[in-house]
């Protein structure tokens, strides 16, 4: 298939999910008034851990407390496509918005798992333990939906792009392969934790795989935007990964430190993407 005729199948396809629609002032208002809570959050979450220095005895129990909560709205974000793109497991994009919503679930439940450890338990750094289950969880539906969107559009990838995306993912593997990996396995671990340490370096590169395979087709289309914001979480979440299992493997991760903001900012990104998706698309 020629360039040509692989972007034009490609916007054919974006088609299918585009609905033009010319924002009425109302709508425009609403638009701006997220756009300026959300920048306004994330600025305001992003200095109070800047300057935790201050207050490093409250740092913990506020990352404890706003993750959950940030994963929660990131949650109800995805939950709000569901009408629109519908309810039903044999359409493609139905399946999507109900798999990006699992994932999303299933993610909000780990870290209110890790809440309960710290808050109730008292357990402050517990990994793996019960919460893993639920983040590793996340993996499988996001993959899925990642999946069935790419293998929709999927004739519009030409070899340029599939080189492009080729070399992307060679770097993410040997950033992830030489730098963090060897870290994790330079002293003998319990077999969970060995294995807990084995299962997240292969999701995440699977995952961010998917994620540069669907930027790479979609950048230059209708959905080049909301792929560059849905694809900006993903990447933070996996950045928020890698740091936590290298300072885990040091014994230099604490709660509340600058490796949890990752975190925050990828749900935050999420739930951005969503509400972009349901709105402007």
């Amino acid at each position: 298939m020629s360039a040509s005729n692989a972007g034009a199948t490609t916007m054919q396809s974006e088609h299918i999910l585009k609905k033009e629609k010319v924002p009425s002032k109302k709508d425009s208002a609403r638009a701006r008034s997220v756009y300026l809570a959300w920048t306004a959050s994330i600025l305001s979450v992003t200095l109070i851990f800047a300057f935790q220095s201050h207050y490093s005895t409250l740092i913990g129990p506020f990352s404890n407390i706003i993750t959950p909560i940030v994963a929660g709205t990131a949650l109800f974000s995805s939950y709000r496509c569901l009408p629109r793109y519908g309810f039903n497991l044999r359409g493609k994009f139905d399946r999507v918005w109900i798999y990006f919503t699992l994932g999303m679930a299933s993610w909000t439940i780990a870290e209110v798992t890790w809440g309960i450890y710290y808050f109730i338990l008292k357990i402050p750094v517990p990994y793996p333990s019960v919460a893993d289950f639920f983040y590793i969880g996340a993996y499988f539906p996001l993959s899925l939906a990642l999946l069935t969107y790419f293998h929709t559009f999927r004739a519009g990838m030409t070899k340029q792009m599939t080189l492009v995306s080729v070399g992307a993912i060679a770097v993410c593997c040997a950033l992830v392969l030489g730098f963090v990996v060897p870290v994790e396995f330079a002293k003998t671990q319990p077999l969970l934790t060995a294995l807990t340490n084995s299962i997240y370096p292969i999701l995440d590169l699977l995952l961010i795989s998917l994620t540069i395979l669907s930027v790479v087709l979609f950048v230059r289309g209708t959905l080049g935007r909301w792929w560059a914001v849905l694809a900006t979480g993903i990447v933070l979440d996996i950045i928020g990964d890698e740091v936590f299992l290298y300072l885990s493997a040091r014994g230099m991760y604490y709660n509340g430190s600058f490796d949890d903001l990752f975190y925050i900012a990828a749900y935050f990104m999420f739930a951005l993407a969503f509400y972009v998706h349901r709105t402007k698309l």
